[in-house]
């Protein structure tokens, strides 16, 4: 055994020994020897300290936790610390030198946590400890709204969680997502405001819409029902008028009845189907186009489709189109030999005295532009050349009349007056005009001019208008290229007759030649617009300056219907005196139409009377005519009357006649140009002639083409 002594205040430990001699001996007794030096006993350990500082005495659940530890030992021993909850929520805690971290959990309510450290040098340790009060998060108060409950599919659907709220003032972040009703992808939609469109749906249905709003603790939900309705189908309607047609009649298509049960706004887009094509142009709920051209009967499908910005709805009409073919052919076989695309829109065609062989056509720059004139070649040896530049160019009336007058003189009549252009005689390469003057005349209808030999004037204007007839009378002079042209200077008014008549066609004057006389008058022959009528006209000189206007006979009977008023146009020919045409229509496509054809048969030295006036009549029934002309042909064959009627593909052609019984009507024959050939211009190959144009055939103008076609003669009638 083991037993311990108090030596100098300290136990020392002996060895059990046997024998008592033994025990004394070892233990110091009487052995006669001194006593070993033994060391101090070591110093007893002392405890360390430690703390806690800048502990929060608060922290909201979920936010991280941070302090610091301070710690000594008076023995200077390392020290280890260490963490742990006490009491309350565990706050998961951990230690990173002298610094403790942790994170507070979530609370139900308000709740205090302690924290222990330990801090430890191997012997001896010491504790501290520190309370912490973990807050409860308050969560986030979500809010759904949207400005309509009830929207229809195609229309745009938004929700607005905007007014949702923190009580704590947390940034908010928002989760939108579909829980009932048509798969919509929404993920793409993250903030306070979400917009998508209604999807299309087969029947009414409703879409229901979460939000989560998030504040970084907590997330509340809030949710908003929407109704989308089906949408209904417009019903669409289309109709033809008439749907049995010929070519070059006007159709409206009609989709107005179209209806839409929710009464939203249609929109119409056409689409052909079958047939040639129509002029689509400016579709609209309703329009009107013209039937097009064709040489055998077709048929004709468009179809409507409507729509009400959602759904689509379509119908089909047919169209019977069927071919026009008017007989008896026109004796003369003529084939389209050149054409030419037109800038504007055309408006006359005449011919230029210039061996330069030009046609004068008015165009207008734009569809609403001003109205300019320009040149086309129409010789033979080239295809139709436009002019580059306008020959004139103010803005001239829309619709004007374009007539010849002497002197390479041309009248542009318009509604406030008439226009002199000028043509440059002396040019044979190129026709040049110029602007010499207007007469401001109000209401003007007719022009004509004349040199008659006068000794009181070089010649005279006279002016068929709305009212009455005016005589003008101007000099002559000599121009710079020493030929005797008009001096528009010298223009001055001699004689009216205002007998309330509108005389809008006019014969060309024809000298009265007295023999044994100095004095000299002239005749012409004057139409009424407003009932046809035939009014003389006499023109005397006083040899006194003065020139007055009489009237002498009127043939009330001219064999055309005065209840019909639709008067197109006069015609004179050049030198032919005492010559005019007009046509007349009732304005209908089918209907009366007519020409009178007037000749002055009297000796060119007696005043006429009424049986020398020659009157003969031709009808047809098919086309509004817009334009006169003659076809003079080669010489040796008989001239033709031709009538442009744009509303069928042929123009009507008559015998100029000179004799004959008035009793019979002369004979229509047709001419197949296509439709719309509104305006005609004949021209003739004759030698020597300064108004040769180097071909025999036909000019038409198709204003609404934009477009000029020549027809050449191919087989001249016997």
């Amino acid at each position: 055994m083991t037993t311990y002594k108090i030596t100098g205040g300290r136990l020392a430990r002996c060895g059990l020994i046997t024998g008592l001699a033994s025990v004394l001996a070892a233990c110091g007794g009487d052995g006669g020897s001194s006593a070993p030096t033994t060391p101090p006993p070591p110093a007893a350990n002392r405890a360390p300290t430690v703390t806690l500082t800048n502990v929060p005495t608060e922290i909201r659940e979920a936010d991280a936790l941070s302090f610091d530890i301070s710690g000594s030992d008076p023995d200077g021993d390392a020290l280890t610390f260490t963490l742990a909850t006490t009491a309350g929520p565990e706050l998961s805690l951990s230690v990173s030198g002298t610094t403790g971290m942790g994170s507070a959990p979530a609370v139900d309510a308000d709740t205090t946590a302690t924290i222990q450290v330990t801090a430890s040098d191997g012997r001896a340790s010491a504790t501290a400890t520190a309370d912490i009060t973990i807050l409860n998060n308050a969560a986030p108060t979500a809010i759904l709204t949207t400005g309509t409950t009830t929207v229809r599919e195609g229309e745009v659907i938004t929700v607005d969680a905007s007014t949702s709220s923190d009580e704590e003032g947390d940034v908010l972040t928002y989760r939108y997502t579909i829980t009932s009703g048509p798969d919509i992808d929404l993920s793409g939609q993250t903030g306070s405001m979400a917009s998508f469109t209604a999807p299309d749906v087969d029947t009414d249905i409703v879409l229901t819409v979460d939000v989560s709003v998030d504040d970084g603790r907590d997330v509340a939900v809030e949710t908003v029902d929407i109704n989308i309705l089906n949408n209904n189908a417009p019903v669409a309607s289309l109709v033809a008028t008439p749907d049995d047609v010929d070519e070059g009649v006007d159709v409206t298509f009609d989709a107005s009845a179209s209806t839409d049960a929710e009464g939203d706004p249609l929109t119409f887009t056409y689409i052909q189907i079958a047939g040639p094509a129509l002029n689509l142009d400016g579709a609209g709920e309703t329009f009107t186009t013209e039937a097009p051209e064709v040489d055998t009967d077709r048929v004709v499908t468009l179809e409507v489709q409507v729509s009400d910005g959602r759904d689509v709805s379509s119908q089909r009409v047919d169209i019977n189109l069927r071919n026009v073919e008017q007989t008896p052919a026109f004796p003369v076989t003529f084939e389209i030999d050149k054409s030419l695309s037109v800038d504007g829109e055309l408006f006359a065609i005449d011919d230029v005295l210039n061996p330069g062989s030009q046609g004068l056509i008015a165009v207008s720059e734009s569809d609403a532009g001003p109205v300019g004139l320009r040149a086309v070649r129409v010789n033979a040896s080239a295809d139709f050349i436009e002019g580059s530049t306008p020959l004139i160019s103010p803005q001239f009336e829309r619709g004007l009349q374009l007539e010849e007058g002497r002197f390479g003189l041309y009248f542009l009549t318009e509604s406030d007056g008439i226009t002199f252009l000028q043509l440059d005689t002396s040019n044979t390469s190129a026709a040049n005009f110029s602007i010499t003057g207007k007469l401001d005349v109000d209401a003007a209808c007719a022009v004509e001019m004349v040199s008659a030999g006068f000794s009181s004037a070089g010649g005279v204007i006279i002016i068929g208008r709305k009212g009455g007839v005016d005589l003008y009378s101007y000099s002559l002079a000599e121009a710079e290229n020493g030929f005797l042209e008009p001096d528009f200077t010298s223009l001055t008014l001699q004689s009216s007759i205002n007998d309330g008549h509108d005389y809008c066609a006019l014969t060309l004057p024809r000298a009265l030649i007295a023999s044994g006389r100095n004095s000299s008058a002239t005749d012409f022959l004057a139409i009424r617009a407003e009932d046809f009528s035939i009014q003389g006209f006499e023109i005397r000189d006083n040899e006194a300056g003065i020139l007055t206007l009489t009237p002498t006979f009127r043939i009330a009977e001219t064999g055309l219907d005065p209840n019909t008023q639709s008067f197109v146009k006069g015609l004179e020919e050049i030198n032919s005196f005492g010559t005019t045409a007009i046509i007349v229509s009732d304005g209908m496509r089918e209907g009366k139409h007519s020409l009178l054809y007037i000749f002055d048969q009297s000796d060119s030295r007696t005043r006429p009377m009424v049986e020398d006036i020659l009157i003969r009549t031709g009808h047809w029934s098919l086309g509004v005519p817009t334009d006169l002309a003659v076809r003079r042909f080669d010489e040796g064959f008989e001239p033709y009357l031709i009538v442009a009627t744009p509303g069928t593909p042929q123009a009507v052609a008559f015998p100029r006649p000179f004799f004959g019984d008035p009793s019979v009507p002369l004979d229509a024959t047709y001419l197949e140009v296509g439709l719309g050939a509104a305006l005609v211009y004949a021209t003739r190959s004759v030698s020597g002639s300064n108004r040769d144009n180097a071909f025999n055939g036909l000019i038409f103008g198709y204003p609404e083409k934009g477009e000029i076609r020549r027809f050449d003669e191919t087989d001249p009638p016997e």
